[in-house]
Order: structure tokens, then C-alpha cells, then sequence
């Protein structure tokens, strides 16, 4: 069984996170779990999976320690949500 370990960046991603792998075909041979994805968290609970899935400074820093990841790309909306949060 693959295990992917999923930094989400905010709780609202949660739940589209869930849906997708609940509709996937292959779901019994894929385990995933969900981590919040905050500002300097410790990534060494997130190490234990096969593929960690992150975006934009935690994937950095992924990159930076040599860990295997797959990243997500910032969009607009994850702009706006981030300026809508500290207004």
C-alpha cells in the first residue's frame, strides 16, 4: 500500500482532499493523511510516507533538505485567501 502524506495549507482543503481519494479507483491500494500545513512545522512527522505532496515554502524547504515531494502550485485564490486571512 502507497501511503502520501498531504500538507494542506488550510483546513477549507480538507475535505477536497478526502473527496478525491474517496473517488479513486485504485483508493484500497492508496493510504493518505492530512496534515495541517503550517509556517516553520516540523516536517519530520511528515517523513514516514512513501510521497509527501506540499506547496509552495514547505515544499522549499523540502527541496532544500533533499526530500522526496511533489509540489503544488500557489494560484490566485490561495493569494486572495492568504490577504483575506491577516485583513
Amino acid at each position: 500500500m502507497i501511503h502520501l502524506v498531504f500538507l494542506a495549507p488550510y483546513e477549507e482543503l480538507r475535505g477536497k482532499i478526502e473527496q478525491v481519494f474517496q473517488e479513486r479507483s485504485d483508493r484500497d491500494e492508496i493510504s493518505c493523511e492530512i496534515m495541517a500545513d503550517q509556517f516553520n512545522n516540523d516536517l519530520a512527522a511528515a517523513l514516514h510516507g512513501d510521497a509527501i505532496i506540499s506547496r509552495g515554502f514547505t515544499a522549499l524547504k523540502l527541496k532544500r533538505l533533499g526530500i522526496p515531494y511533489a509540489e503544488l502550485k500557489t494560484t490566485g485564490y490561495d493569494v486572495i485567501a492568504a490577504v483575506d486571512n491577516f485583513g
